[in-house]
């Protein structure tokens, strides 16, 4: 398998990651349930981060 097809891989993954951490905020932040499994949610927020910090970087190659 190429570095690229890897890359890829690696890549759609850390999009389903985030779409499903995404997921998880919106229902933490529409619940009434105070107690909310902070570890979980701080990990779903890093998840975000990274995905996040991948787009920039792609956005800055393209410049």
């Amino acid at each position: 398998m190429s570095d690229s097809k890897f890359y890829d891989e690696a890549l759609d993954a850390l999009y389903k990651a985030a779409k499903v951490s995404a997921n998880f905020i919106e229902a933490a932040l529409m619940s009434k349930d105070t107690d909310l499994d902070q570890a979980r949610l701080k990990v779903a927020l890093e998840v975000l981060k990274i995905t996040w910090r991948e787009e920039e970087s792609d956005e800055d190659d393209e410049d």
